[in-house]
């Protein structure tokens, strides 16, 4: 359309061409409202068979484990690490799979272009994984030191609010503030390392894509001035004329 826009003024078939993206438009949004559903389906009943076998698992361990164990431990399994892996079963897998197909789409346009555009992205993607590889676990290791932190602190609140009138007749005021700012402490202390090394994870991930972007724009740019640009992109024109090659 462009093309045809700059060379002739006009657009041949434009009422057509209109149509089929219009309705490739609603096509590709119903595609998205029922990939929605399922995964938002499929995510609740994992999360339901996961609660089933985690309620049917504390049923079998023995009083020892309780007595060792705070209630806030076991209600935080239920609660936020759910929460975790509800993002993951849903947001975080449907977001992997369209990048997934999105970079298997981009790899076999760059290699139709030329094959130097597509060996970019391959040694990105070797060296993501890499650097992801490398933070990932520590910030999965993190991420359960500042869960079993904060459940520490949730049992602290709840067993202050079950003795409250013991700490009351006793005086114990002082000595529960003082546990509960050491516990809180541990909370803040985990809690920023966690965070870090997410948002390592998150950032390398993004630099080495952006980073891939502007190499392979560079190298694109290069073959066309350098007039290596394969013909079957149309790439092989004369960009000798200044207000071509600056409309490419």
């Amino acid at each position: 359309m462009v093309d045809s826009l700059q060379e002739t003024g006009e657009v041949e078939n434009l009422g057509t061409i209109m149509l089929i993206l219009l309705l490739g438009f609603f096509m590709a949004l119903t595609a998205r409202l029922l990939g929605e559903q399922l995964i938002a389906e499929t995510g609740v009943k994992i999360l339901s068979q996961l609660r089933l076998r985690m309620f049917e698992h504390l049923q079998r361990l023995s009083h020892s484990y309780y007595t060792r164990v705070g209630s806030g431990a076991i209600l935080s399994r239920f609660s936020s690490d759910l929460a975790d892996v509800e993002k993951v079963v849903t947001l975080k897998l449907r977001d992997g799979l369209m990048d997934m197909i999105l970079l298997a789409l981009n790899l076999l346009v760059l290699f139709y272009i030329d094959w130097r555009l597509g060996l970019v992205p391959l040694v990105n993607i070797v060296l993501m994984t890499y650097i992801v590889g490398y933070f990932a676990p520590k910030a999965a290791s993190a991420g359960y030191a500042l869960k079993t932190a904060e459940a520490q602190l949730t049992g602290e609140l709840q067993e202050n609010i079950r003795g409250q009138a013991l700490i009351r007749a006793f005086g114990f005021e002082p000595q529960m503030l003082t546990r509960f700012r050491n516990d809180l402490a541990v909370v803040e202390e985990t809690g920023a390392r966690a965070s870090l090394l997410r948002a390592m994870v998150a950032l390398s991930a993004r630099s080495i894509v952006l980073l891939s972007r502007v190499i392979s724009v560079g190298i694109g740019v290069w073959l066309v001035i350098g007039g290596a640009a394969p013909t079957h992109c149309d790439c092989a024109r004369d960009y000798s004329q200044p207000n071509d090659f600056d409309s490419r």
